[in-house]
């Protein structure tokens, strides 16, 4: 058994990228497969594209009178990729020669010897038939679904691609009296308290009147708490309330807060910007 490595694409890439290629599935083959190594390629690649033939025997692709046939030693030439076969049409088969006789070929593919065939029985010309039927059968079918491919190629060729999608929101800028807040909660607690404006008192002018948001009542898990230490956005200006109590608002470009608007009571942290 043997296994050949056909390389006929890519020139488009270089020189050093096609034999790249072929070392890779080369070091690939031969970390699994211990046969045989064949490189199935053509004059044109074997001269400019293929700097590395990797020590494997060369099976020579469409060789013409053009190709020196002693740069490459070709094992096995091409002689045919059209011959025919009785019975079935428009033949694509392949035809090639061993560079050698009979007994090379055999030792060369490490293959015994064939036996001599035994004398054939009387030829079942029913057989032959349904095989001949068999095979016609499934190449009209594959010639019908290659016409098929080809009219649906033909109908929507040309028609226009579909628009690319929109790109993304561009970022708001972050305003310039943005600042961060580290937590510091007063009266030495773990976690500071998030708070909205519940009204405004009847003072002149009238100030708002904080309170622990959703409630002073409410649950810690239901509330928006922040830790010891952690880092808050917040706009610059003070915010002062009722009975002396001043905040800043959270700034959230994020959508990570609970409700809108929310305060932080100064008392709770301090500037660090």
């Amino acid at each position: 058994m043997a296994i050949a490595l056909d390389l006929e694409r890519g020139s488009e890439f270089g020189a050093a990228a096609v034999t790249a290629c072929l070392k890779e599935h080369v070091d690939w083959l031969r970390s699994w497969y211990t046969g045989k190594l064949l490189l199935y390629s053509n004059g044109n690649y074997l001269k400019n594209y293929i700097l590395d033939k990797c020590g494997l025997d060369i099976w020579l692709s469409d060789p013409d009178d053009n190709d020196d046939l002693s740069l490459y030693n070709p094992v096995i030439l091409q002689s045919s990729w059209t011959t025919a076969i009785p019975g079935v049409p428009d033949p694509t088969t392949d035809y090639d020669e061993f560079v050698g006789d009979e007994v090379q070929c055999y030792q060369y593919f490490n293959a015994d010897e064939p036996e001599p065939p035994e004398p054939e029985d009387e030829m079942d010309l029913t057989k032959v038939k349904a095989a001949r039927d068999a095979f016609v059968e499934i190449y009209t079918k594959a010639d019908v679904a290659a016409k098929q491919l080809e009219e649906f190629i033909a109908e929507h060729e040309g028609e226009p691609k579909p628009p690319p999608p929109p790109p993304p929101p561009p970022v708001p800028p972050v305003p310039a009296d943005v600042h961060n807040f580290k937590i510091a909660p007063a009266e030495d607690k773990a976690r500071a308290n998030a708070r909205f404006i519940k009204g405004y008192n009847a003072a002149v002018p009238p100030r708002p009147m904080f309170e622990i948001w959703p409630s002073d009542s409410s649950l810690a898990s239901e509330r928006q708490q922040f830790n010891d230490g952690a880092i808050v956005k917040v706009t610059g200006g003070i915010w002062k309330g009722d009975s002396g109590v001043s905040c800043y608002e959270l700034y959230d470009p994020d959508s990570k807060l609970k409700f809108k608007p929310l305060y932080i009571r100064k008392d709770d942290g301090g500037l660090i910007d």
